[in-house]
């Protein structure tokens, strides 16, 4: 019997994205296809246990987890993939910080990213990204930092966030 293996090849690396002035580190996946930069000031990192044990209850995959330093008040961006069919009423259910709102489409180069920032309530919320990834569900989110009384991350949070999305390319998938 023939077993196809697939091989997840993670190639994170300092590059310096050319016209910035912070060096930018990638992640490569081959195995589903896809990279993107982020920042070298983060660096990978360990799930907090709390973050791993909602994500496995979820049945949702952690790809990468990068941190400015402890906790969320230094900020962090999480790549997480959910193999349920990418459809917007999954997204609704499942993304939405408030259980029903529609997300706000969000257009960087030729990508289609699927927006939630701040929800109802008094507590703080990260910026979620959500793409279709070959009819799976990536979602990209970046938590914190964050100020005094404010719901979203802080403006320095939200400029990173554009560039890392406009960073999102294809890479060939190996099988």
């Amino acid at each position: 019997m023939k077993k196809a293996v697939f091989a997840v090849v993670m190639a994170t690396f300092a590059t310096c994205a050319a016209g910035q002035s912070a060096a930018m580190k990638r992640y490569v996946d081959y195995n589903l296809g896809f990279e993107l930069s982020y920042p070298a000031s983060y660096r990978v990192t360990e799930l907090p246990c709390v973050v791993a044990r909602s994500l496995a209850r979820e049945g949702l995959q952690s790809l990468l987890y990068v941190s400015r330093g402890a906790g969320r008040s230094q900020g962090n961006i999480a790549l997480i993939l959910d193999r349920r069919h990418f459809s917007l009423a999954t997204l609704e259910t499942r993304y939405a910080h408030t259980g029903w709102e529609e997300p706000q489409q969000v257009q960087v180069g030729a990508h289609t990213f699927y927006f939630y920032g701040a929800g109802g309530g008094g507590t703080t919320y990260p910026d979620d990204y959500i793409y279709n990834l070959n009819g799976l569900i990536l979602e990209m989110r970046f938590d914190g930092p964050y100020a005094s009384g404010r719901k979203s991350p802080v403006e320095e949070t939200q400029q990173m966030e554009k560039k890392i999305l406009g960073s999102f390319g294809s890479q060939p998938v190996l099988i």
